[in-house]
């Protein structure tokens, strides 16, 4: 039995100057380069106006160009947004302490609150055994402040969320930000066995500029401090059991001189694919010490093409046997099926110092009201209601104008939109008290209405979007339309 056959919602297809045919399908997050002696013909297709054949090529249905005709492709989409959603597993990000021994010049932490007390830890506990019931296993992020700083909650904590997932049959896995001062080899020793296998450390440019950007508390070089610790840990460890990502969070400081940068981390890490670097842009987070550091900020886009063209050029000329992660184009960002903020899960909670259950660490600053107190906490009935207020802003739904629109995977609206912003949005009748939030990863996040910040660009001439990213990546070829040995139809 024949099956039929239509073109993806999901399309997007323009030419190219030398017009090639460049197709994209948002869903399926594929793309590829049709000749363009064939180009034609694969437009009627790809619009419908021709049948799609029994011979057609399998590649337009492995990368989603066609689907059955039966497909409900926005119920399918819809339900890969769920599955995000709706993932079993329990995720906490738990801050131990907002102490720091850094004061890095970007950070809007306060460092006021103590260390997460006895009494929580162990109301902690109590809460992660009621979620396990009915979740499939357990994540933790350690993050603060400066985690470290709270090694002995850290410690605690860990040897006992392992026992409880031990008698539950339940897996557990840790990761851990950290500035990397504190992470000797004998502590990363000690996280290994509680199963820490994932860290983050920033690294800001060389020596004068990270620690001109991340100074410590007391005075001294953090940079010798991290480097240090990192360079004992690849030397005495040889285990593929762990990941460490090396950050840098882009400022023009960093850009003087990040040439010299890259080669310092590549004559280190390089060829070591535990120690991956990952390139950011530093961002205005909020706080009182950014505004002293605003106009070093890279703000612009065209500053930003700038800095990336240079980084593009920078890795070419030195031939990096380093991992470098996150130097694509101002357009290949956007391919990728977009679910937007950790908080968009509904089993995510963040767990501050003072002992509260959150959604997310920004709540802390903006005067909204957290989800529980483990200082009261007896059971989930505790956070019953304001779990149903998150649910109902965290659960996937588009606006009607959106419907038709082939870029909607890419997260232009209600998932990807800031979820603090759309709860403050809807609930801003309840907590006239609390701010506006600033959310790092989605500075403007395009409020209640859900208007598309983000892809406005690439919506507006999807053309120049689909052309920029054919330059920016090397797309597969289909060179025919048709199977080998069939009649066409």
């Amino acid at each position: 039995m024949r099956v039929q056959l239509k073109p993806s919602r999901f399309n997007c297809f323009c030419t190219d100057e030398t017009g090639d045919l460049l197709v994209f399908n948002t869903f399926t997050v594929k793309e590829c380069r049709i000749p363009r002696w064939h180009a034609q013909e694969a437009v009627r297709l790809l619009r419908g106006e021709t049948e799609a054949p029994d011979n057609l090529h399998g590649d337009f249905i492995k990368y989603g160009f066609f689907v059955e005709e039966s497909t409900d492709e926005l119920a399918a989409y819809k339900a890969k947004c769920y599955e995000y959603y709706d993932s079993p597993r329990l995720d906490l990000s738990i801050l131990p302490t907002h102490r720091c021994n850094c004061r890095c010049v970007y950070c809007y932490e306060d460092f006021q609150d103590g260390i997460l007390s006895a009494a929580a830890q162990e109301k902690l506990v109590r809460f992660v055994k009621d979620k396990l019931q009915t979740c499939s296993s357990l994540h933790v992020g350690w993050f603060g402040g400066e985690p470290l700083a709270g090694m002995d909650v850290i410690r605690n904590l860990s040897q006992q969320f392992m026992a409880l997932c031990k008698d539950l049959h339940k897996p557990y896995s840790a990761s851990i930000t950290t500035n990397g001062t504190l992470l000797t080899y004998e502590t990363f020793t000690e996280l290994q066995k509680y199963r820490v296998l994932t860290y983050q450390i920033t690294i800001d440019g060389t020596k004068s500029v990270h620690d001109m950007q991340r100074p410590l508390a007391g005075g001294g070089s953090s940079y010798d401090m991290v480097m240090r610790n990192l360079t004992e840990i690849k030397r005495l460890k040889r285990s593929k059991s762990f990941y460490i990502i090396l950050r840098i969070n882009l400022t023009r400081q960093c850009m003087a001189q990040v040439r010299e940068y890259l080669r310092t981390l590549n004559s280190l890490f390089g060829g070591d694919s535990r120690f991956p670097l990952s390139i950011n842009v530093a961002g205005d987070w909020g706080g009182d010490r950014i505004d002293r550091f605003r106009e070093n900020l890279i703000q612009s886009a065209d500053e930003l093409d700038q800095v990336r063209e240079q980084l593009y050029q920078i890795v070419r000329e030195e031939n990096l046997s380093l991992n470098v992660n996150g130097v694509g184009g101002r357009y290949s960002e956007f391919l990728g099926f977009n679910f937007g903020c950790y908080a968009n899960k509904k089993n995510f909670y963040t767990i501050d110092s003072t002992g509260l259950i959150r959604k997310c660490a920004q709540e802390i600053r903006q005067g909204f009201p957290p989800i529980g107190d483990l200082e009261t906490y007896r059971d989930l009935s505790d956070i019953r209601t304001e779990q149903a207020r998150w649910d109902s802003v965290i659960f996937p739904e588009y606006p009607e104008k959106c419907r038709d629109c082939c870029f909607l995977p890419l997260g232009c609206w209600g998932v990807a939109v800031c979820p603090l912003t759309k709860f403050a949005s809807k609930y801003a009748s309840l907590f006239p008290r609390a701010e506006l939030p600033v959310c790092p990863e989605h500075p403007d996040p395009g409020g209640g209405d859900m208007e598309d910040p983000c892809c406005t660009d690439v919506k507006r001439d999807p053309a120049m979007f689909l052309r920029q990213v054919a330059k920016e990546m090397s797309l597969p070829v289909i060179e025919e339309i048709f199977s080998d040995g069939e009649e066409k139809v």
